[in-house]
């Protein structure tokens, strides 16, 4: 009997991971607030062979994109740029990367990519580790925030612990590893979150 009500939970699970966890499919652009992002209108669409670039120039992490047109055969590209913290955001090969930056609290100016939304909004950012003399390496740090449009804070139960309820954090204390994603690659903080 056991199994019989296992099965139906990990059914259940498979069922709500699919519909909740997955993004919405928003149009490949720039988005220039929220409210474009809500209503699916980016100011600039992105089509196929346009291209987005960031940190160009160097050290001003501007956002740039390549508008792709042909004109008797020849490749034409316009620039767009978007100065630093200008946009909300912009799909680009079906992700989700918002803008977000906080004068209250330190926390990287940037663009965080949307990695998972539900109870949650996971985002994710790589960043270049410099050692010495240029040699490093690249790491991924996790963020999350209560909606797409809300703060973004570390994943971790410090600032977790913080911001949802009591109830809701007692669901996910037990976990050792904050950042574990399942076997289908979605986070488990946001399942167990969702449940119940």
């Amino acid at each position: 009997m056991k199994t019989f009500y296992y099965v139906i939970f990990l059914f259940i699970v498979r069922f709500y991971s699919q519909s909740i966890f997955s993004q919405n499919q928003w149009k490949e652009g720039v988005y220039l607030s929220y409210e474009e992002l809500e209503k699916n209108s980016p100011s600039y669409t992105i089509d196929s062979g346009d291209v987005i670039k960031r940190a160009f120039p160097r050290g001003f992490n501007n956002l740039i994109l390549y508008k792709h047109s042909q004109e008797k055969k020849k490749d034409i590209y316009v620039h767009y740029i978007f100065k630093y913290g200008s946009v909300y955001g912009y799909v680009y090969e079906k992700k989700l990367h918002r803008y977000f930056s906080s004068k209250s609290w330190k926390i990287n100016d940037g663009y965080y990519t949307v990695e998972e939304i539900g109870k949650l909004v996971i985002y994710s950012k790589r960043e270049y580790v410099n050692i010495l003399f240029g040699i490093g390496y690249i790491t991924t740090h996790y963020f999350f925030s209560q909606t797409l449009n809300s703060d973004i804070y570390p994943l971790s139960k410090k600032y977790l612990k913080n911001i949802i309820d009591d109830h809701q954090f007692k669901k996910i204390e037990h976990l050792k590893d904050i950042e574990q994603k399942d076997n289908s690659g979605h986070f488990v903080i946001n399942q167990l979150l969702q449940n119940g």
